[in-house]
Protein backbone atom coordinates (compact mmCIF):
# COMPACT_ATOMS: atom_id res chain seq x y z
CA UNK A 1 0.00 0.00 0.00
CA UNK A 2 2.88 2.41 0.64
CA UNK A 3 4.07 1.59 -2.62
CA UNK A 4 1.26 2.32 -4.43
CA UNK A 5 0.20 5.43 -2.53
CA UNK A 6 4.32 6.84 -3.33
CA UNK A 7 3.43 5.77 -6.90
CA UNK A 8 -0.04 7.31 -7.25
CA UNK A 9 1.47 11.15 -5.52
CA UNK A 10 4.60 11.09 -7.82
CA UNK A 11 2.68 10.32 -10.78
CA UNK A 12 0.30 12.70 -9.71
CA UNK A 13 3.33 14.91 -9.84
CA UNK A 14 3.94 14.55 -13.44
CA UNK A 15 7.07 11.74 -13.15
CA UNK A 16 7.10 9.71 -15.48
CA UNK A 17 6.81 8.11 -18.15
CA UNK A 18 8.80 5.22 -17.75
CA UNK A 19 9.22 3.04 -15.08
CA UNK A 20 11.73 0.72 -14.02
CA UNK A 21 10.91 -2.45 -11.31
CA UNK A 22 13.14 -5.26 -9.69
CA UNK A 23 12.83 -7.45 -7.54
CA UNK A 24 11.48 -10.32 -8.97
CA UNK A 25 14.14 -12.52 -9.65
CA UNK A 26 14.25 -13.49 -6.54
CA UNK A 27 11.21 -15.24 -6.94
CA UNK A 28 11.84 -17.00 -10.02
CA UNK A 29 13.61 -20.30 -10.82
CA UNK A 30 15.67 -22.02 -8.94
CA UNK A 31 14.19 -20.37 -5.88
CA UNK A 32 10.57 -20.76 -6.35
CA UNK A 33 8.30 -22.18 -8.95
CA UNK A 34 5.90 -20.62 -11.02
CA UNK A 35 2.92 -20.84 -8.24
CA UNK A 36 4.96 -19.06 -5.50
CA UNK A 37 5.66 -16.53 -8.45
CA UNK A 38 2.06 -15.65 -9.08
CA UNK A 39 1.60 -15.55 -5.46
CA UNK A 40 4.46 -13.25 -4.39
CA UNK A 41 4.18 -10.92 -7.78
CA UNK A 42 1.76 -11.06 -10.47
CA UNK A 43 -0.63 -9.41 -8.14
CA UNK A 44 1.81 -6.43 -6.90
CA UNK A 45 3.38 -5.97 -10.49
CA UNK A 46 -0.27 -5.84 -11.95
CA UNK A 47 -1.59 -3.59 -9.71
CA UNK A 48 1.86 -0.85 -10.68
CA UNK A 49 1.63 -1.58 -14.03
CA UNK A 50 -2.27 -1.08 -13.92
CA UNK A 51 -1.59 2.46 -11.79
CA UNK A 52 0.95 3.47 -14.23
CA UNK A 53 -0.73 2.83 -17.25
CA UNK A 54 -3.52 4.96 -15.38
CA UNK A 55 -1.12 7.98 -16.15
CA UNK A 56 -0.10 6.77 -19.64
CA UNK A 57 2.94 5.26 -18.51
CA UNK A 58 4.94 2.23 -19.25
CA UNK A 59 6.60 -0.29 -16.82
CA UNK A 60 9.31 -2.62 -17.70
CA UNK A 61 10.55 -5.03 -15.10
CA UNK A 62 14.30 -6.01 -14.44
CA UNK A 63 14.36 -9.89 -13.71
CA UNK A 64 17.92 -12.23 -13.85
CA UNK A 65 17.85 -15.84 -13.89
CA UNK A 66 14.89 -18.41 -14.86
CA UNK A 67 12.32 -17.13 -16.70
CA UNK A 68 10.95 -19.73 -19.22
CA UNK A 69 8.70 -20.97 -16.36
CA UNK A 70 6.64 -17.86 -16.08
CA UNK A 71 6.79 -15.73 -19.08
CA UNK A 72 2.95 -16.24 -19.41
CA UNK A 73 2.55 -14.68 -15.59
CA UNK A 74 4.81 -11.46 -16.79
CA UNK A 75 2.49 -11.07 -19.46
CA UNK A 76 -0.61 -11.11 -16.67
CA UNK A 77 0.95 -8.81 -15.31
CA UNK A 78 -0.28 -6.18 -18.08
CA UNK A 79 3.83 -4.86 -17.88
CA UNK A 80 5.63 -3.07 -21.12
CA UNK A 81 8.70 -4.43 -20.86
CA UNK A 82 11.01 -7.26 -19.04
CA UNK A 83 14.74 -6.48 -19.07
CA UNK A 84 17.08 -9.06 -19.91
CA UNK A 85 15.84 -12.25 -21.23
CA UNK A 86 19.09 -14.45 -19.67
CA UNK A 87 19.96 -17.19 -22.01
CA UNK A 88 21.73 -19.89 -20.80
CA UNK A 89 23.88 -20.28 -19.19
CA UNK A 90 22.73 -17.33 -17.40
CA UNK A 91 19.18 -18.31 -17.40
CA UNK A 92 16.79 -20.53 -19.19
CA UNK A 93 15.22 -19.47 -21.99
CA UNK A 94 16.30 -18.86 -25.53
CA UNK A 95 15.88 -15.61 -27.83
CA UNK A 96 13.24 -17.69 -29.80
CA UNK A 97 10.98 -19.22 -26.82
CA UNK A 98 11.12 -15.27 -25.67
CA UNK A 99 10.06 -14.10 -28.72
CA UNK A 100 7.30 -17.17 -29.22
CA UNK A 101 5.89 -16.49 -26.01
CA UNK A 102 6.35 -12.58 -25.71
CA UNK A 103 6.12 -11.35 -29.14
CA UNK A 104 3.54 -8.50 -29.04
CA UNK A 105 2.90 -8.39 -25.60
CA UNK A 106 5.70 -7.45 -24.03
CA UNK A 107 8.66 -5.58 -25.31
CA UNK A 108 12.11 -7.67 -24.84
CA UNK A 109 15.15 -5.74 -23.41
CA UNK A 110 18.43 -7.38 -23.15
CA UNK A 111 20.29 -9.68 -25.58
CA UNK A 112 23.87 -8.44 -24.50
CA UNK A 113 25.39 -9.67 -21.29
CA UNK A 114 27.11 -7.13 -19.65
CA UNK A 115 30.23 -9.17 -18.30
CA UNK A 116 30.85 -9.97 -22.11
CA UNK A 117 31.26 -5.90 -22.31
CA UNK A 118 34.27 -6.04 -19.83
CA UNK A 119 35.60 -9.53 -21.32
CA UNK A 120 35.42 -10.13 -25.23
CA UNK A 121 37.18 -7.74 -27.86
CA UNK A 122 35.29 -5.61 -29.35
CA UNK A 123 34.85 -7.65 -32.48
CA UNK A 124 33.42 -10.34 -30.52
CA UNK A 125 31.13 -7.99 -29.02
CA UNK A 126 30.08 -6.62 -32.48
CA UNK A 127 29.43 -9.94 -33.41
CA UNK A 128 27.26 -10.60 -30.92
CA UNK A 129 24.98 -8.00 -31.34
CA UNK A 130 24.62 -8.96 -34.70
CA UNK A 131 23.41 -12.18 -33.72
CA UNK A 132 21.41 -10.80 -30.92
CA UNK A 133 19.35 -8.33 -33.90
CA UNK A 134 19.78 -11.36 -36.50
CA UNK A 135 17.49 -13.41 -34.26
CA UNK A 136 15.10 -10.96 -32.23
CA UNK A 137 14.60 -8.91 -35.09
CA UNK A 138 13.42 -5.24 -34.67
CA UNK A 139 9.67 -5.50 -33.65
CA UNK A 140 9.03 -5.83 -29.91
CA UNK A 141 12.69 -5.98 -28.90
CA UNK A 142 15.10 -3.15 -27.50
CA UNK A 143 18.83 -4.52 -27.55
CA UNK A 144 20.80 -3.43 -24.23
CA UNK A 145 22.67 -5.09 -21.46
CA UNK A 146 21.56 -7.60 -18.98
CA UNK A 147 22.53 -4.85 -16.63
CA UNK A 148 24.03 -1.57 -15.62
CA UNK A 149 27.65 -1.74 -16.28
CA UNK A 150 29.25 -2.43 -12.60
CA UNK A 151 32.50 -0.60 -13.00
CA UNK A 152 34.27 1.89 -14.43
CA UNK A 153 33.89 3.29 -17.87
CA UNK A 154 37.49 3.35 -19.74
CA UNK A 155 38.61 4.03 -23.64
CA UNK A 156 37.99 0.35 -24.38
CA UNK A 157 34.70 -0.43 -22.77
CA UNK A 158 33.41 3.13 -24.39
CA UNK A 159 34.74 1.88 -28.19
CA UNK A 160 32.24 -1.34 -27.42
CA UNK A 161 29.66 0.80 -26.33
CA UNK A 162 29.77 3.25 -29.93
CA UNK A 163 29.88 -0.47 -31.65
CA UNK A 164 26.81 -0.83 -30.27
CA UNK A 165 24.84 1.90 -31.07
CA UNK A 166 26.95 1.84 -34.83
CA UNK A 167 25.57 -1.41 -35.70
CA UNK A 168 22.26 -0.83 -34.53
CA UNK A 169 22.36 2.08 -36.74
CA UNK A 170 23.51 0.58 -39.46
CA UNK A 171 20.96 -2.21 -39.26
CA UNK A 172 18.16 0.03 -39.09
CA UNK A 173 17.07 -1.24 -35.60
CA UNK A 174 16.70 2.04 -33.62
CA UNK A 175 13.34 4.08 -33.96
CA UNK A 176 13.85 6.56 -36.75
CA UNK A 177 12.69 9.51 -34.56
CA UNK A 178 15.48 8.19 -32.23
CA UNK A 179 18.13 7.61 -35.40
CA UNK A 180 17.19 11.45 -36.19
CA UNK A 181 17.88 13.30 -32.62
Amino acid sequence: ERITDYLEYILGKGVGPLFSVSGPEFVSAPLFGPNEFAEMVVKYEGGIAKIVHEYNGLVWVHCHGGIRRVLDHFISTGIDGLQPIDTPPYGDTSLEEARRKLQGKVCMIGGIQVGDIYKDPKEVVEQKVREVIYKWGSDGFILGLSADLYSGIDDVILEKLKAIIDIHIKYNTFPKRAVEE
